[in-house]
């Protein structure tokens, strides 16, 4: 579920050709500021397959052979260059604008531990925070040691963080320790220009609710969360979305309490998402949470136990165009209400699988290999250098080529 906040609301301009249902989007950028993400290429791992395939193509799929792009770099190989994407359109992008509905610089009224605050700098718990050259600090008020409350009033109702949606923070920095509340979600969501994060001094042992901590920070290049403690998490709604990293460090985080991973990453300009530790065995709700992951192109969940999941709509429901590799265990279902497998960038619009080691529909993998731990891939030349000898046919035009 969206959140509201008192002082700034998220409107969102929906400028797409074709309707789309769920709030995932290729592209985010905020009023004023155009934020540029590197295009650089990732290593991609796959696991190689012993022995001779033949790799039967379909008879009207001539352009299989003839790929005007590659792939990322196997070991043992060469990279493969992939052509710069083309600039989105305006109808491939959806404008967050961050409007204020009070006075610039308005701050929340009431809260936990808020005391007088000014524009720039104030105090919340037993921290002060400030703003100075763009460099939000946050920090204790005295000792080594502060405490940030949970972002939720004795009745209930969440107030908003003193800096939240300023788009003059380009940096973050927690100095010292400052332990967290309960519920810190929100924390540094709609800081769209803020580039760079030091999160270290984060002591997040007791949090239970992380839901859009990093909403709409547009203009991260990288995030390191190694330190984050989220063995207490059991809700990480909307944590990543829409956020600009196109490197989230999160191998270490503790999912085994988690119960709610909706739209995690969704809009996120993630490239590589190490996922392999994760523990899903709690997790009922994971609606939308890849969707137009536009950067994405190798995802392992090979870990993800499906077991308990109600909700899957829209995991892949829009804007995966990059995606390359999916491994899936043997604990991920295909079949809970609302899922698609989704769809192939080859040219003949299927998936290689490792293990049937054959070309299928997106929809005979999601009819047929519920449960069948997969490797799939969409692109030709991976196929074949994995398989490390593969003969590739086109009858249409008599070409056949061996690798």
């Amino acid at each position: 579920m969206r959140r509201e906040y008192p002082v700034l609301r998220a409107t969102i301009a929906i400028a797409l050709a074709s309707s789309m249902i769920w709030g995932g989007v290729p592209a985010v950028a905020l009023e004023g500021d155009v934020v540029a993400v590197a295009d650089d290429e990732p290593s991609l791992a796959v696991e190689p397959t012993d022995g001779d395939v033949n790799l039967e193509l379909e008879a009207d799929d001539p352009q299989v052979i003839e790929e005007d792009g590659g792939t990322a770099p196997l070991p043992g190989g060469e990279p493969d260059i992939v052509p710069d994407a083309a600039d989105p359109s305006e109808e491939d992008v959806i404008v967050a604008e961050a409007v204020e509905e009070d006075a610039a610089g308005a701050l929340p009224t009431e809260g936990p531990g808020l005391s007088a605050q000014s524009a720039d700098s104030g105090t919340i718990g037993t921290c002060s925070w400030s703003i100075s050259d763009g460099v939000l600090t946050i920090k204790p008020k005295s000792g080594g040691s502060g405490t940030l409350p949970s972002n939720t009033t004795r009745d209930g109702k969440e107030f908003q963080w003193p800096w939240q949606g300023r788009q003059d923070i380009t940096s973050v920095k927690v100095e010292g320790k400052v332990v967290c509340g309960e519920r810190i979600d929100s924390l540094f969501s709609m800081l769209g220009n803020a580039k760079t994060m030091d999160l270290s001094g984060l002591d997040t042992s007791k949090v239970e609710s992380m839901e859009f901590v990093f909403y709409l920070c547009a203009g991260l290049k990288t995030l390191d969360l190694s330190g984050f403690d989220t063995s207490n998490v059991t809700s990480m709604s909307g944590m990543f979305e829409s956020c600009g990293a196109k490197a989230i460090v999160i191998s270490s985080f503790d999912t085994s309490r988690v119960e709610n991973m909706s739209f995690m990453f969704e809009g996120s300009k993630a490239e590589t998402l190490n996922l392999s530790g994760f523990d899903t065995s709690k997790v009922k709700d994971m609606g939308c949470m890849f969707n137009a992951c536009v950067k994405l192109r190798s995802l392992d969940l090979s870990s993800f136990d499906t077991s308990r999941v109600t909700n899957m709509s829209s995991v892949f429901f829009n804007g995966n165009d990059a995606l390359q590799t999916l491994k899936v265990g043997k604990h991920f279902s295909l079949k809970i209400s609302g899922f698609s497998f989704p769809a192939a960038t080859a040219p003949n619009g299927k998936w290689w699988s490792y293990k049937a080691q054959r070309w299928l529909t997106p929809d005979q993998i999601a009819s047929s290999r519920s449960g069948i731990a997969d490797t799939y891939t969409s692109t030709v030349r991976r196929a074949a250098k994995a398989a490390n000898s593969i003969t590739a046919k086109a009858s249409r035009d008599s070409v056949s080529v061996t690798y």
